[in-house]
Protein backbone atom coordinates (compact mmCIF):
# COMPACT_ATOMS: atom_id res chain seq x y z
CA UNK A 1 0.00 0.00 0.00
CA UNK A 2 2.77 2.42 0.89
CA UNK A 3 4.34 1.77 -2.50
CA UNK A 4 1.25 2.95 -4.39
CA UNK A 5 0.20 5.75 -2.04
CA UNK A 6 2.16 8.54 -3.80
CA UNK A 7 0.63 7.64 -7.18
CA UNK A 8 -2.88 7.50 -5.74
CA UNK A 9 -2.44 10.81 -3.92
CA UNK A 10 -1.02 12.41 -7.06
CA UNK A 11 -4.02 11.23 -9.08
CA UNK A 12 -6.46 12.53 -6.48
CA UNK A 13 -4.57 15.81 -6.28
CA UNK A 14 -4.69 16.25 -10.06
CA UNK A 15 -8.43 15.57 -10.08
CA UNK A 16 -8.96 18.15 -7.33
CA UNK A 17 -6.80 20.67 -9.19
CA UNK A 18 -8.76 20.01 -12.41
CA UNK A 19 -12.04 20.50 -10.52
CA UNK A 20 -10.88 23.78 -8.96
CA UNK A 21 -9.58 25.17 -12.26
CA UNK A 22 -12.79 24.18 -14.05
CA UNK A 23 -14.83 25.92 -11.34
CA UNK A 24 -12.70 29.07 -11.65
CA UNK A 25 -12.99 29.17 -15.45
CA UNK A 26 -16.73 28.44 -15.21
CA UNK A 27 -16.99 27.58 -18.91
CA UNK A 28 -17.89 23.93 -19.35
CA UNK A 29 -17.43 24.13 -23.11
CA UNK A 30 -13.74 24.99 -22.57
CA UNK A 31 -12.87 22.84 -19.56
CA UNK A 32 -15.58 20.60 -18.12
CA UNK A 33 -15.00 19.44 -14.58
CA UNK A 34 -14.43 15.78 -13.76
CA UNK A 35 -17.77 15.69 -11.92
CA UNK A 36 -19.60 17.07 -14.97
CA UNK A 37 -17.97 14.42 -17.13
CA UNK A 38 -18.89 11.64 -14.70
CA UNK A 39 -22.51 12.85 -14.50
CA UNK A 40 -22.80 13.03 -18.30
CA UNK A 41 -21.34 9.54 -18.73
CA UNK A 42 -23.85 8.27 -16.15
CA UNK A 43 -26.71 10.00 -17.98
CA UNK A 44 -25.66 8.58 -21.36
CA UNK A 45 -25.20 5.04 -20.16
CA UNK A 46 -27.14 2.39 -21.98
CA UNK A 47 -26.73 -1.33 -22.57
CA UNK A 48 -24.76 -0.82 -25.77
CA UNK A 49 -22.27 1.36 -23.92
CA UNK A 50 -21.41 -1.46 -21.53
CA UNK A 51 -21.20 -3.92 -24.43
CA UNK A 52 -18.93 -1.79 -26.62
CA UNK A 53 -16.63 -0.40 -23.93
CA UNK A 54 -14.69 -3.66 -23.38
CA UNK A 55 -14.33 -4.13 -27.14
CA UNK A 56 -13.00 -0.59 -27.51
CA UNK A 57 -10.57 -1.08 -24.63
CA UNK A 58 -9.34 -4.33 -26.22
CA UNK A 59 -8.66 -2.63 -29.56
CA UNK A 60 -6.91 0.22 -27.72
CA UNK A 61 -4.75 -2.23 -25.77
CA UNK A 62 -3.84 -4.14 -28.93
CA UNK A 63 -2.82 -0.88 -30.61
CA UNK A 64 -0.73 0.09 -27.60
CA UNK A 65 1.01 -3.29 -27.56
CA UNK A 66 1.76 -3.10 -31.28
CA UNK A 67 3.20 0.40 -30.93
CA UNK A 68 5.35 -0.59 -27.94
CA UNK A 69 6.70 -3.67 -29.72
CA UNK A 70 7.47 -1.70 -32.89
CA UNK A 71 8.94 1.21 -30.94
CA UNK A 72 11.23 -0.97 -28.85
CA UNK A 73 12.15 -3.03 -31.91
CA UNK A 74 13.08 0.05 -33.92
CA UNK A 75 15.01 1.48 -30.98
CA UNK A 76 17.04 -1.72 -30.70
CA UNK A 77 17.71 -1.79 -34.45
CA UNK A 78 18.75 1.87 -34.51
CA UNK A 79 21.09 1.45 -31.56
Amino acid sequence: MKKHLPAVLTGIGLLILWQVIAMCINAAYILPSPTQIAVKIWELREPLFTVHTPATMLVTLIGLLISVVLGVGLAVVME
